[in-house]
Parts: C-alpha cells; structure tokens; sequence
C-alpha cells in the first residue's frame, strides 16, 4: 500500500502522541462539544427570549421537516470546533494541521468531487436495477431549490467535522503512534460505525446500516493515507451525505431535505438489506473512482 503520503500527515501528531492524550482527547472533546451546543441554546434564550425559543423550537421539533435536518447538520459542526479546541489544547498544535497542506487538500477534493459526479451521472443513465420500490416526491422542487445552498453548506460543516475527528485526530494521533493500519484505520472506522448502529431507527438491519459505516470509514482512512490530506475524505463524505441527505432518502428518515424518498421503512428486513447491498457496491466503485482522482 503506498501511504507514504501518510507520514507527512501524521507528522505534526508525532511530539504528543502518548496514548494518555489521546484518551484525554476524546473526553475533552465530548464535553466541548456537549458544552457548545448548550452554550448556543442559552445563548438563544439569553439574547432571543422565549419567543424565538419557541419559534426555533417548532421549526426544528419535526423531525421530518428541513428546520430538524439543518439544524442537526450544523449543530454537528461543533464536532469540529471541538476537535480544533481539543488539539490545540492537549496537543500544542494548530487545528490546520489536521487538515494537512490546504492547497493540496482543496485541489484533491475538487478533483475527487468531479469523479464522484462522473461516477453518479453514469450510474443515473443505466437501465433500471429491477427494484419495485419507486422514489417519490418529497419536498415541493421550489423549496427543495431555494434551500439547496444552505443544505449543502450544512453538510459540508457536518462532513469536515466528523472527517476532522475521525480521520483527521484520531487517525493521526493512533498513526503516530503505531504503523499498522489494522489499529490507526480499524479503530476509528470502528468507533465510527458503533455510533451509526441504532436498532431503535433501522432494528434488524442496524447491523448493516453499521456494516456500510464501516466499509466506508475504511475507505476513507485510505483515501485519507493515500491523499495525505483530508480533502479527499472530506469530498468522499460530502458527496455520500448529499445523494442521500438531498436527492434520494428513505422515508421517515432524516427526509427532511431530500426531494425525493424512497416509500420503505429503515426496519425493513426485505428491501433494506438488498438497498445496502447496491449502495456497497456504490461505495466500492466511488472509492475506486476517488483514488483515481488523487492519482491523477
């Protein structure tokens, strides 16, 4: 495996990488990230009263209307302010370190964003894959327009956020500390996709839905090591959440945003598990694209 882009990554994690920092770390991030969201909610009442407490309380309650999906996008991007606090913090480094060289981050985005869309505008022209579940309207297209730039900076915050966390301290720090990526690309991948097991949203198949999570997180690690830089992960992320989060959703599930959704529900043990069968396969081919792009 060529990751000797890798070791450029890792080396601002090199001075702190004692395992101890790196336990503290996550605590710390935790609770600044708890603090933070609370912070804004007093903020709100503080300065907005309790009318606008109210308001914002109704426009994000609905868990199936886009007030609910922006907000939980963006409150997820204090996952990355934490992050930032947390390395400079503990770490005695700053938070564009986790980043990696930035004009070569943005650039092999870009390029990795521009083979996804290729990637995608191929998959959309093939013939039917014989499902008998057909998307079905969501959003009115007036609405689903209108707020398209706010939905897709929210989920380039919520992305960059979890990839700073994920592939960016914990991956650097673990990488700093040992060579193999058995434990700097299976433990993060691991954490994450324990936090994306929830049988109370999707029952017999959260398994799978953790499955996906995890073969994703693998291939982002790589992508990440390959690259040396976040950018590639960030644009892999991104891409991801925004074909499922604003273009195809499942039904009653974070659907908020998208302009059309799938009539099938998470707990489907029929139609789910042959839908995370093809987005697998998806996933492979995007990844395979995407390490072509930070080739090139």
């Amino acid at each position: 495996m060529r990751y000797a882009a890798h070791q450029r990554f890792i080396e601002p994690a090199r001075p702190t990488k004692e395992p101890w920092r790196l336990i503290a770390g996550l605590l710390l991030l935790m609770v600044l990230f708890l603090a933070l969201n609370w912070g804004l909610d007093a903020v709100i009442a503080l300065l907005g009263g309790r009318e606008l407490s109210t308001a914002l309380t109704r426009l994000t309650q609905d868990q199936s209307g886009p007030g609910f999906a922006l907000a939980s996008l963006f409150r997820l991007g204090f996952l990355g302010v934490a992050c930032i606090l947390t390395v400079r913090t503990l770490h005695r480094r700053g938070g564009r370190s986790l980043f990696g060289d930035t004009k070569r981050a943005l650039g092999q985005g870009g390029r990795v964003l521009v083979a996804l869309a290729l990637l995608y505008a191929a998959i959309a022209v093939l013939p039917p894959w014989g499902s008998d579940l057909q998307p079905e309207p969501n959003l009115p297209f007036g609405l689903w327009l209108s707020l398209l730039p706010l939905s897709l900076v929210a989920i380039i915050v919520q992305s960059g956020a979890e990839e700073l966390v994920f592939r960016g301290y914990l991956q650097q720090q673990l990488a700093a500390r040992f060579a193999s990526p058995l434990i700097w690309a299976a433990l993060p991948t691991a954490l994450f996709a324990a936090l994306h097991y929830a049988p109370a949203l999707a029952g017999e198949n959260a398994g799978l839905v953790a499955l996906w999570a995890a073969a994703f997180g693998i291939a982002a690690a790589d992508l990440t090591a390959r690259a040396g830089t976040l950018g590639p992960a960030i644009a892999f992320h991104a891409f991801n959440n925004a074909t499922a989060l604003l273009l195809l959703g499942v039904a009653g599930n974070f659907d908020g945003l998208a302009l059309y959704v799938l009539p099938v529900e998470m707990t489907d043990t029929a139609a789910i598990p042959a839908l995370m069968l093809v987005d697998l396969c998806i996933l492979f081919v995007g990844w395979l694209a995407a390490r072509l792009a930070i080739r090139a």
